[in-house]
């Protein structure tokens, strides 16, 4: 008997899941749709460059880092079905060391105005891959230690990404994105890399466009 309960209780989340998650198709693509998504993840640097310089200045590569934590808060609205504008605020960190030096730190922070190509209710409804490009000013903070050098320098990063997401419904959906930035900082030995790749899971929240009812439209033309 609770087995009984059990299976139909689930049997009920699952039916109240798919009533309220469903996602219908949108006939208009993104086209007048505002979106605000929050993601965060993982960012990885490789910086070969920079531990074969600081290497042929006698500095030993000590620990390469695993890379670090990053976020992203992201402004888009569809210009038209299939193509988005978007602004991107994005922060993320790393870490390495090599000889004769404490730990080297690097925060990377910004933001990137750029468009997003994609293809809404592809496969089935609410499924929408992307690919996007961006471009903005990005500040590399790099430090070792609270006494330690510091080099603070602001460039312009290039940044392009891939993404698949997913709407629930009309309002809120998630996302999975790769993203390469382009960007250079400096510091005592060498040139160094501040950009990298980002992995983010986030979350997504929709503003569709507002379409007259059928009753407003009557009401109107009498």
């Amino acid at each position: 008997m609770e087995d009984l309960v059990t299976s139909a209780l689930v049997a009920c989340v699952m039916l109240a899941g798919t009533t309220v998650y469903a996602a219908k198709p949108w006939d208009h693509g993104v086209a007048g749709v505002g979106r605000i998504s929050i993601s965060g993840g993982w960012k990885s640097t490789p910086n070969d460059f920079f531990f074969k310089q600081s290497g042929e200045q006698g500095y030993a590569t000590v620990s390469r880092g695993l890379g670090g934590g990053q976020g992203t808060a992201s402004f888009g609205f569809g210009a038209i079905s299939w193509l988005e504008v978007s602004i991107d605020l994005f922060i993320g960190n790393d870490r390495f060391e090599i000889g004769g030096f404490q730990p080297i730190n690097v925060l990377t922070y910004g933001a990137l105005i750029g468009v997003r190509a994609t293809k809404m209710d592809l496969f089935f409804p609410g499924f929408a891959p992307y690919i996007g490009v961006g471009i903005g000013p990005t500040l590399g903070y790099v430090f070792t230690g609270v006494d330690g050098e510091t080099y603070e320098r602001l460039v312009t990063g290039i940044a392009a990404s891939a993404g698949l997401s997913y709407r629930f419904n009309d309002y809120f959906g998630m996302l999975l994105e790769y993203r390469f930035l382009y960007a250079r900082g400096v510091w005592v030995t060498s040139g160094v890399n501040i950009g990298g790749s980002f992995v983010s899971l986030g979350a997504v929240i929709y503003f569709p466009r507002t379409v007259p009812s059928t009753s407003s439209g009557m009401l109107g033309s009498l």
